[in-house]
């Protein structure tokens, strides 16, 4: 994902995979990690500094409880998150993570207004950089929000509860091809919106926006005669383009018209 606020990617994560080998690993390549970790997540103020102290510098300071998140100042926004305009309280504050090892992280507690005066259960977002803002580090991970709706159709609609492929490999290679038909409409609509198609399919939708669907049966009416299982080659397992049978059989159709 395309970082909004600086010049680095973001890598946003949600509770199943906030664990210090991912995180370390994704800060090993220069990214900047949002995620939501576990409300219990040990969390520890910064170290103050204590001159003529012997010994090495203290790498913790106390720990924070709940009752120090209570009395944090609490600050209110309103945006447009998950779909529709919201209202949140949060407050944030530079800490010290030590499942990341005694790394200074952003932490920040959130919650969502249900009605007048109720608010849901905070929740904990984690920013693996300190100077990125509590708004951006919200702001980030709602984007998350976006690829539920993949979620929902790979679950749901691709069938993947009753998948009949039986090795691993062939289960890859469908689900490449399932993303790749998934993602290549909506890409094309960012290419394609400003083209004219005519498409005579939906009359009444001729001076609508380039939709996915639409490229969806665009794409169909282009390659439904397109012979892809003629383009596999068993023998040394891949794909060869242009079909051999194909231009053979044109080749004897010019042959007979001379």
């Amino acid at each position: 994902m395309s970082s909004f606020f600086c010049k680095q990617d973001v890598l946003l994560l949600d509770c199943w995979y906030m664990k210090a080998k991912v995180i370390l690993y994704a800060l090993q390549h220069d990214l900047i990690v949002i995620g939501q970790a576990r409300i219990d997540t040990a969390l520890y103020f910064m170290p103050v500094t204590v001159t003529k102290r012997r010994g090495r510098p203290r790498k913790y300071g106390t720990k924070i409880e709940n009752g120090d998140i209570q009395s944090m100042r609490k600050q209110y926004i309103t945006a447009r998150l998950y779909g529709r305009k919201q209202r949140l309280r949060y407050c944030e504050i530079e800490a010290v993570a030590r499942f990341l090892n005694g790394r200074i992280v952003r932490a920040v507690w959130c919650e969502f207004e249900l009605t007048d005066g109720v608010w849901s259960k905070p929740r904990l977002l984690l920013c693996s950089h300190a100077e990125v803002s509590g708004v951006d580090v919200i702001l980030g991970y709602a984007r998350r929000y976006y690829i539920e709706p993949v979620f929902d159709d790979v679950k749901n609609r691709w069938g993947w509860k009753n998948a009949w492929q039986q090795t691993r490999q062939v289960l890859h290679r469908w689900t490449h091809l399932i993303f790749a038909a998934y993602a290549l409409p909506k890409l094309l609509i960012l290419k394609l919106a400003e083209w004219k198609f005519d498409l005579n399919v939906i009359p009444w939708r001729q001076n609508q926006p380039m939709t996915a669907g639409l490229v969806r049966i665009w794409l169909w009416r282009i390659f439904s005669q397109f012979e892809i299982r003629a383009a596999w080659c068993a023998k040394a397992r891949k794909f060869t383009i242009p079909i051999s049978h194909i231009n053979r059989g044109r080749h004897r159709k010019v042959d007979k018209a001379a």
